[in-house]
């Protein structure tokens, strides 16, 4: 009986570890070369979602990847960025979001407000954290504690993710609604209810407008 008390919050205990170290390792040198920018996908990807809130426009006018990324990055990241800025007088309106400006085509560019890239990664590792708790709680409810524990860990230690999860990119957030989509397709298998059905489909559909490789996760509730 003191066993089965214990478990929700060892399950805690593994998770806040878990959490921790992830989290270390990707805000590690998260403002790296700010303000300037080396990584070419990065500003053109801030720029578009920049550029969506200042014209209202939902059109990216970029179809490398579909635009799921783009809208989180825009009302997840930059609408509170601006609203924190416009409550302490810092800025008035949407035209005080400034766009980075190339210095050098497709390779290198500069920013005037850093705070703009600190925040879209910033955006990007909380998706890499969730990433890392769903990859735990699919190994307890297939296997046990143990199991999560040791996948999480492997993930959260990952150089691939971590290096990744610096990256203001789609490539987080595809991982982690595919890994949403496994959780999801392991619950259909235990329990085959209708709602998890659709929620396993839903979120497939999610990762493959984030990209569209993503597609393959159907293969998954199949």
């Amino acid at each position: 009986a003191h066993g089965a008390v214990l478990v929700p919050y060892l399950g805690l205990f593994d998770l806040l570890v878990l959490v921790a170290l992830a989290g270390a390792l990707r805000a590690w040198g998260l403002g790296f070369d700010l303000p300037n920018l080396y990584h070419p996908d990065e500003y053109v990807h801030v720029t578009i979602a920049l550029r969506i809130l200042k014209t209202g426009s939902y059109n990216p006018h970029f179809f490398n990847y579909p635009t799921l990324f783009f809208y989180i990055l825009a009302f997840l990241g930059y609408i509170p960025y601006f609203l924190a800025y416009a409550s302490r007088g810092l800025l008035s309106n949407l035209d005080g979001l400034t766009l980075p400006v190339e210095v050098i085509p497709r390779d290198v560019a500069i920013t005037h407000m850093p705070s703009e890239f600190l925040v879209g990664r910033l955006l990007v590792v909380v998706f890499a954290l969730g990433t890392v708790v769903l990859v735990y709680w699919i190994g307890r409810k297939l296997y046990k504690r143990q199991v999560g524990f040791i996948a999480a860990l492997l993930l959260a230690v990952s150089p691939t993710h971590v290096r990744i999860s610096h990256f203001i990119t789609p490539d987080v957030l595809m991982t982690f609604f595919v890994t949403l989509a496994v959780l999801l397709a392991c619950q259909v298998m235990l329990s085959g209810r209708r709602r998890d059905y659709i929620l396993a489909g839903a979120t497939i559909g999610l990762a493959a407008t984030t990209k569209y490789n993503a597609n393959i996760a159907l293969v998954l509730l199949i």
